[in-house]
């Protein structure tokens, strides 16, 4: 999902998600773009957005991927189209056919897939997987604790312990070696905390046992929301699958919905896949306008000259792309890897796989699940250290980066830098200390 432009042997290449336009650099590259754009539009079925395609695509071309030709940007044309484009973009509203099919006004983002990573062609000789969450955004505490924590406590009604739901929850998600993990097993594993805690068992409170989440978790299937709704049209309420091969754990192409004739599925998955759909909601109306740490966009700079680069993550792909089109981050990675494709280790394996030596491949991250899923593929890790997240990107770009690029990474350096995170996240919650 690349968006780039540039003038080779007289013609104009733009390329907008998977849409590759060749233009003669003269006339206008803009007329022709709308043009063909618009056409390639006439598969979503919206009239409106066809209307819009010019405001829609030039907007998308200017603002986000810095698109202007030479001749143009001397003139200052595109800045005052720009500026006029964006006034026309505030007022288009998305129709109902649009609203239903849940496109948004950026027709042509799409979401990536795991042929992106399959198909991912190296440029350099070095790769770099990057997380988001509590990474490149300062986003970790605000999700937890006013958006996950908050409707754990009040989805299963915990509302009498609820300081001791938030003191379990907050140490599983963000202040121990469980931090970064997915939000199923963080789920399971904080309420598994409150169990023998004695305030807990005085209060008399029925804690969920989560037996088919627990099934689901270890089924081996993308643990994010479209394989938690299959698998909850077809899992017995007592945790079984109904069939050997439970249709989740296929490829999208392969699955069957529906489940079997007279079964009802699980309903505590789909009280799961309620909560956890309500968390995105919650996220999208209250994690905003939050900024990259300070080194980041530098970092990602310097990162985008000398190695190919991609987020990894399991944040849901759509929170994903929001914060990195947001700030205007999409443009510095080859592909953003949500929980919907897979596990880190797996994003990692996906893109790398027979492309790049292992002493080439760094996964920068915050979390010691980052540093599993590169120890599963033999490559090197990079942390970013918790509340010490500036100086740990500025060492990466004025120090880390450049001794991984010369091959002086691996060794004493990685074992200096990893030694100071893994202080930095206890195993055992303060309350059983």
């Amino acid at each position: 999902m690349s968006n780039s432009y540039f003038i080779k042997n007289g013609e104009k290449q733009i390329t907008v998600g998977r849409i590759i336009l060749s233009a003669p650099a003269d006339p206008p590259w803009r007329k022709y773009a709308v043009g063909t754009i618009k056409q390639s539009l006439s598969c979503h079925g919206c009239a409106r957005l066809q209307n819009n395609a010019n405001e829609i695509i030039i907007d998308n071309l200017i603002r986000k991927m810095h698109i202007v030709p030479q001749a143009d940007r001397a003139e200052g044309r595109p800045a005052e189209a720009g500026k006029s484009l964006r006034k026309k973009l505030k007022r288009h509203k998305q129709c109902d056919d649009c609203r239903n099919r849940r496109l948004h006004v950026m027709a042509t983002d799409r979401a990536y897939t795991r042929e992106d990573l399959i198909n991912l062609k190296p440029r350099y000789s070095s790769f770099v997987g990057i997380d988001s969450d509590g990474c490149v955004f300062d986003t970790m505490e605000i999700k937890q604790k006013k958006c996950f924590h908050t409707l754990i406590v009040s989805h299963w009604h915990l509302e009498p312990i609820e300081k001791y739901v938030r003191e379990a929850a907050e140490f599983v998600n963000l202040y121990s070696k469980s931090r970064g993990r997915n939000r199923f097993p963080c789920l399971v594993d904080s309420i598994d905390l409150l169990h023998d805690r004695p305030e807990v068992v005085a209060s008399g409170i029925n804690l969920p046992e989560f037996k088919d989440l627990r099934e689901f978790i270890a089924s081996g299937a993308p643990l994010g929301n479209p394989a938690l709704e299959q698998a909850a049209q077809e899992t017995h309420s007592t945790g079984s699958t109904s069939s050997p091969q439970a249709s989740f754990l296929l490829r999208p192409a392969e699955r069957h919905y529906g489940g079997q004739a007279g079964q009802a599925g699980s309903e505590e998955l789909k009280s799961v896949l309620k909560w956890s759909k309500d968390v995105n909601k919650k996220i999208a109306s209250t994690v905003k306008n939050i900024p990259p740490f300070k080194w980041v966009r530098e970092s990602l700079e310097k990162i985008q000259l000398h190695s190919d680069a991609i987020c990894v993550s399991q944040t849901p792909s759509e929170a994903l792309l929001r914060e990195w089109q947001e700030h205007d981050l999409e443009k510095y990675v080859s592909v953003i890897a949500g929980q919907e494709l897979g596990t880190k280790a797996e994003h990692i394996s996906l893109a790398t796989r027979n492309k790049y030596e292992s002493d080439k491949i760094l996964m920068i991250g915050d979390a010691p699940g980052d540093r599993k899923a590169a120890e599963a593929n033999n490559a090197l890790f990079y942390p970013i250290n918790p509340a010490h997240e500036e100086a740990s990107w500025e060492r990466f770009y004025k120090e880390a980066y450049d001794k991984f690029l010369a091959g002086e990474y691996a060794g004493h350096y990685q074992k200096k830098v990893i030694a100071e995170f893994d202080v930095l996240l206890p195993e055992t919650p303060p309350w059983k200390r």
